[in-house]
């Protein structure tokens, strides 16, 4: 009786996921602005999903591939390797290659936590030998030079976060590929 009655919620949750995959492509994330404003890091309490992206203005990169390729290069660099630091994701890079479009803030990374600002703060600020993955972009100086932005969608009304947080995370990513990450 049990196991039947998980199936039956089991089947209802699958035809509500089929809709929520409609409705996840429609979700925006909100811009909050520099990654390395710690400040306003700090103010990003609540649980959602992050967006970060790199601006590509002033880069002498000019076309999309050789920005992806010099950005790959500098990104897997032999002192970062098995550093616990995310890497580029073939996949998305091949999506953004035939795309070609070189966008002014490119997708970079795209994650969940129940505490954004924290998170976000692990990213910039973890030490390369923290065994938590992340950007640990800290460690990474001509990284430190750059523009970077971070965007979220606030999910503290969610009740459900565990369930619903990775599913539309995964909703993100699948919309923006963003390009290091899972």
């Amino acid at each position: 009786m049990g196991l039947q009655k998980i199936q039956t919620i089991d089947n209802g949750l699958d035809v509500l996921f089929k809709e929520f995959t409609l409705i996840a492509s429609s979700v925006a994330f909100d811009i909050v602005g520099d990654l390395f404003d710690d400040g306003l890091i700090e103010k990003q309490t609540y649980p959602g999903i992050y967006y970060i992206e790199l601006n590509t203005a002033g880069k002498t990169a000019t076309t999309l591939e050789d920005w992806l390729d010099a950005f790959q290069q500098e990104w897997m660099d032999e002192q970062y390797r098995n550093q616990f630091v995310a890497n580029p994701q073939k996949k998305r890079v091949k999506i953004h290659k035939e795309s070609g479009v070189l966008l002014p803030w490119m997708p970079v990374y795209i994650g969940k936590s129940k505490n954004v600002g924290q998170r976000l703060h692990q990213h910039v600020h973890f030490p390369l030998k923290q065994r938590t993955f992340s950007m640990k972009l800290g460690c990474r100086p001509t990284m430190m030079t750059r523009a970077w932005r971070v965007s979220t969608i606030d999910l503290s009304g969610i009740v459900n976060y565990d369930v619903i947080a990775p599913k539309l995370e995964t909703a993100m990513r699948n919309k923006y590929h963003p390009i290091v990450g899972r």
